[in-house]
C-alpha cells in the first residue's frame, strides 16, 4: 500500500470535516489551496512505497530512487507516478522518431489520457466533497436522533429528549458522546454514551467486551475507586451500530489531552499512584473469569506474550528497527525472571484517560483493556510521564505508601520496556492494519495512529530503553 493513502485521508478530512466550519475568508482560501496541494502530492505518490521488505536490493534501490525524484520534483503530468513514470518517459522520448499518426503514438496518447482522467477525477472527488448524512445503522459517527429513539424505546417514554449532544474526540477504540436527557423517568440528567468503534469487533484480543467492562466498573465503583458509574449496557450491535455503555457523567476535564504531554500539577501524579495502588490490591477472584489473562500462570503467560508481540511487530511493520529488534531480544532474555504477582490492571492508566478538577482526580476512564496481570504492567506504562512530573522514585514511594505491592526494580524495568513494545503492537494491529486494509474514508484518527503515533512511540521506546540499560549495565549484555 502506498503512503499516499494517508495524504488522501488527510485531504478528505480537511475538506469534509474542517472546511465547512472555517468562516474567515482568507483562512478559507488558504485551506482550499492546501487541500489542492495535498491531492496533487497524494496522486503523484500513489504506489511509490511497497509494503514489506521482500524486494530484492536492486528493486529497493529503484523504488528509493523514484521516491527521491518525486520528493524533489512534483511532475506537471498528473499521470506520472512510480508505476507509470518510466513508461511515460520512454513513450515521450520515442514520439519524435515516429509518424504523428502511428499506431504506437495513438495508443500511448489514449493510454496517458486515461491515466490523466483517472488522476484528476480522484483529485476532484476529494476537492469537491461535501459532508453528507448517512442513515444506515453501521454508521461512522453516533447520531443524536438514533440515540434518542433508543432511549425512548428503552423507557417506553416518548417524552424523553436528548439535549446538549456533544461528541468527545480522541478515542481510537471507542466512540464517545456527552449528552443530557430531559423528561426521563430513570436516568440522571447528565450522561456519557460510549460504544465500540464500528468495525473493530465486540471484544477479544487486547479488548474486553462491553459486558465485561460494565461488570468490572460496577465492582470498582462499589470498592470506592474513582470511576464513572455505569448505568446501562447494550450488548447488541443492531440498535446503534455496535455494543455500548451509558455512564453517569463525572465532573472534570481531561488532565492531558496530548498523549505525549504531562499535566503541570504534581498532585495528579501522587493521586494517580494512590488510585493505582487501590486497584492493584482489590481482590479479583470474582471477576477473573470475565477479564483477559485470568487463566494462565504468570511466567508462562509472559513468555508467550513476548512471542505474540514479536509477531505483531515483524508481521505488520513496514521496515526494520534496531531499537525494536533489541527491545524484543532483551524482553525474551528477561521474561522468565519476572516474579509472579497478579492483580486487576487498567492497561492504559495515563492522563489522557483521567478526569480532573481544581481538587484533583475525579475519575479514571476507559477500562476496555483492563485485565488480570502483573501490577508492574500499569507501573511500567506510566513511567515516561510520571518520571517527568515528580520523578520515578517519588511516584513509587507514593504507590507503596498507599498499599501497592512491592515489586523489584529489575521487574519494573522489564515492564517499562514491555509497555512500549506492547503498545506498538496494538497500534500496528488495531490501528494501522485496520486503516490500511479498510476503505479510503477510514477516520483520520486511524490514519494518524498508523503514521504519526508509531513514529513517536518508537522514539519513546528508544528513550526508556536507554534509561533501563543505564540503571544496570549488566542488563545490556
Amino acid at each position: 500500500m502506498s503512503i499516499s493513502k494517508y495524504i488522501w485521508t488527510a485531504a478528505r478530512t480537511l475538506r469534509i470535516e474542517v472546511f465547512p466550519y472555517v468562516g474567515e475568508p482568507k483562512a478559507l482560501e488558504e485551506l482550499e489551496q492546501t487541500i489542492k496541494v495535498l491531492t496533487a502530492v497524494a496522486n503523484a505518490m500513489d504506489s511509490i512505497v511497497p509494503d514489506g521488505t521482500s524486494l530484492s536490493a536492486t528493486e529497493i534501490y529503484k523504488y528509493h530512487e523514484l521516491y527521491q525524484v518525486f520528493i524533489a520534483n512534483l511532475a506537471e503530468n498528473p499521470a506520472v507516478n512510480a508505476n507509470t513514470a518510466e513508461e511515460i518517459k520512454f513513450a515521450a522520448k520515442n514520439i519524435d522518431s515516429m509518424s504523428p499518426d502511428s499506431s504506437y503514438n495513438l495508443e500511448k496518447l489514449a493510454w496517458e489520457k486515461n491515466l490523466i482522467d483517472y488522476a484528476i477525477s480522484k483529485m476532484e472527488k476529494v476537492e469537491n466533497a461535501i459532508k453528507v448524512n448517512n442513515n444506515c445503522k453501521e454508521i461512522s459517527y453516533i447520531e443524536k436522533d438514533s440515540l434518542e429513539e433508543y432511549l425512548r424505546n428503552y423507557e417506553n417514554n416518548s417524552n424523553l429528549s436528548v439535549l446538549n449532544f456533544s461528541p468527545v474526540l480522541g478515542g481510537r477504540s471507542r466512540q464517545t458522546v456527552a449528552f443530557s436527557v430531559e423528561g426521563s423517568r430513570n436516568f440522571p440528567p447528565n450522561l456519557v454514551f460510549q460504544r465500540t468503534m464500528p468495525g473493530m469487533g465486540e471484544g477479544g484480543g487486547a479488548f474486553n467486551t462491553p459486558d465485561s467492562e460494565f461488570a468490572l466498573l460496577k465492582k470498582l465503583k462499589h470498592a470506592g475507586m474513582l470511576v464513572p458509574d455505569p448505568i446501562l449496557l447494550e450488548s447488541n450491535s443492531d440498535s446503534l451500530g455496535a455494543p455500548f455503555i451509558i455512564f453517569e457523567k463525572v465532573d472534570g476535564k481531561i488532565a492531558q489531552k496530548d498523549y505525549w504531554g504531562t499535566p503541570s500539577s504534581e498532585q495528579f501524579a501522587y493521586q494517580l499512584a494512590k488510585q493505582m495502588a487501590t486497584l492493584h490490591r482489590e481482590p479479583f477472584t470474582d471477576i477473573a473469569d470475565r477479564l483477559i489473562g485470568g487463566d494462565k500462570e504468570e511466567k508462562i503467560q509472559r513468555t508467550e506474550e513476548i512471542e505474540i508481540l514479536s509477531g505483531w511487530w515483524f508481521d505488520h511493520s513496514h521496515w526494520p528497527s534496531v531499537t525494536m529488534s533489541y527491545a524484543i531480544k532483551w524482553l525474551r532474555r528477561n521474561a522468565g525472571s519476572v516474579g509472579d504477582v497478579k492483580s486487576i490492571i487498567h492497561n492504559d492508566m495515563l492522563f489522557h484517560n483521567i478526569l480532573v478538577n481544581e481538587n484533583g482526580i475525579t475519575a479514571i476512564l476507559d477500562w476496555e483493556q483492563a485485565c488480570i496481570g502483573h501490577p508492574g504492567e500499569d507501573l511500567g506504562y506510566v513511567y515516561p510521564a510520571v518520571s517527568k512530573m515528580i520523578g520515578w522514585e517519588k511516584f513509587l514511594d507514593s504507590y507503596y505508601d498507599s498499599g501497592g505491592p512491592i515489586i523489584p526494580m529489575k521487574d519494573l524495568d522489564f515492564f517499562i520496556v514491555r509497555a512500549q513494545v506492547r503498545l506498538m503492537g496494538l497500534v500496528l494491529l488495531n490501528g494501522r492494519r485496520v486503516y490500511e486494509e479498510g476503505e479510503h474514508d477510514q477516520p483520520i484518527i486511524m490514519a494518524s495512529a498508523g503514521a504519526h503515533f508509531v513514529q513517536r512511540l518508537l522514539h519513546r521506546l528508544a528513550i526508556v530503553l536507554k534509561d533501563v540499560l543505564s540503571r544496570d549495565p549488566e542488563l545490556a549484555s
